[in-house]
């Protein structure tokens, strides 16, 4: 095992087709010291796809955490929450949902699903900013993630 800390070396997917709302992610997590690759994809299709792509191949891709927003386009978040769940070599990765929906029936379906967490994106830079920063806090310092595959 490395002397490198999960958080120093995580890897976040990014499933958000708001071009606006992933360069404010990235802004956040460069301007926050956080060493994280970011992967984009900006719709579900393009998300399972780069998961069936990427995970458990060698050289592999496995995000340690995904950011999933609710509305986009061909493919719903949830249904690609669904899919991931339904997935032996995807459930293990958390999954939190980033959306501007604060509907409760979106909320308890996608618990119901099993998403890790549910944020709902704040209106003004500076709660945005707290929230990238508590997301990633908690996740790639706080919480024990499953170790991702080595790959010669």
């Amino acid at each position: 095992m490395s002397d490198t800390m999960p958080w120093e070396r995580c890897h976040l997917l990014v499933v958000e087709d708001n071009p606006a709302e992933v360069r404010l992610i990235e802004k956040l997590l460069l301007a926050s010291g956080h060493k994280t690759r970011v992967t984009v994809a900006r719709d579900g299709e393009k998300a399972m796809e780069y998961l069936h792509r990427h995970v458990g191949a060698i050289g592999a891709g496995r995000p340690d955490l995904i950011l999933l927003d609710l509305n986009l386009p061909k493919m719903s978040g949830s249904e690609v929450l669904v899919q991931i769940r339904a997935e032996q070599n995807l459930r293990n990765i958390p999954v939190v949902i980033l959306t501007s929906s604060a509907n409760p029936e979106d909320i308890t379906r996608c618990y119901d699903q099993c998403v890790n967490s549910y944020i709902t994106k704040p209106l003004e830079f500076s709660q945005y900013a707290s929230v990238m920063e508590t997301i990633m806090q908690f996740w790639m310092k706080t919480a024990q993630l499953p170790r991702r595959p080595h790959y010669a």
